[in-house]
């Protein structure tokens, strides 16, 4: 038998015999402290459960969060955040953190980083910021009146190309590209837009790699020297393969803040 700290009885063990197998079992005496008995569920089934309570859930989207999505080159590409906006004079005394294992631990020995004015994107101020004794530059679009959020985090090994502010049917873009070094002539390209008010990457790298992978033979490979035009807004290569070359053109626009592909074509080169 078991007491409580009153010293009364609260539960009871005894042999109990299940089929004839003589398990053991508790039998509580005190009624308050039995389990109640199962009810029966509100629902039929899982499935019923899911369209009733769930049926008109829609899945999380960004932009209507307020998070930040920042573009880390060199880090894995984009990651999202729940990053405060914050007045260009803070991003100027230290990196954000971005819990990035290279970037947080940068030690800009006391020096503030130099900001330099890009343009506008969609009516919002967009900044730099050069950080000194190291590489990294950070590029920053206003979110709300005198605060901003960081859209691009890099340490380009070689010349940066583009930094600037496009326009694109009829909307603002804001185009980064950045020289890779060796032999192959790459490029870093990003690009990115105001969506729902949030700044955000505009989803050009995802879409150049799925189009290339749908039109290009499987015989064929993007050669050297590929160029983003931004001009035209179009991305341009020649294509190598045994049987010879040829080129590939992927032609974007611009529709709600996001990109899409126009048109996209290959060719094989006469030999």
């Amino acid at each position: 038998m078991f007491y409580g700290t009153s010293g009364l009885e609260i539960a009871r063990r005894f042999a109990t015999s299940e089929s004839g197998n003589g398990s053991r079992g508790i039998a509580l005496k005190r009624a308050d402290l039995s389990l109640p008995s199962l009810q029966k569920p509100a629902f039929s089934s899982f499935g019923v459960f899911l369209s009733t309570t769930l049926g008109g859930a829609v899945d999380l989207d960004i932009d209507r969060l307020g998070l930040c999505e920042i573009a880390i080159i060199n880090g894995g590409g984009p990651k999202i955040l729940n990053f405060a906006a914050e007045p260009l004079d803070v991003y100027a005394q230290a990196i954000p953190k971005m819990d990035d294992a290279n970037l947080d631990s940068v030690d800009l020995k006391g020096e503030r980083g130099v900001l330099a004015e890009i343009g506008t994107l969609a009516g919002k101020h967009v900044y730099s910021v050069k950080y000194p004794n190291t590489a990294v530059l950070a590029v920053l679009v206003e979110r709300e009146a005198g605060r901003y959020l960081p859209v691009l985090l890099a340490a380009p090994q070689a010349d940066i190309l583009h930094l600037e502010v496009l326009r694109a049917d009829g909307q603002d873009v804001l185009y980064y590209s950045a020289a890779v070094p060796g032999t192959g002539m790459l490029t870093e390209d990003w690009l990115f837009t105001i969506s729902n008010g949030i700044p955000r990457e505009a989803g050009y790298n995802d879409l150049l790699s799925k189009e290339i992978a749908r039109i290009l033979p499987r015989d064929h490979s993007v050669g050297r020297a590929p160029r983003f035009d931004p001009a035209r807004m179009t991305f341009g290569a020649i294509t190598r393969s045994a049987s010879g070359s040829g080129s590939i053109e992927v032609v974007f626009g611009v529709r709600n803040g996001r990109l899409f592909v126009k048109s996209s074509q290959f060719g094989r080169n006469e030999n």
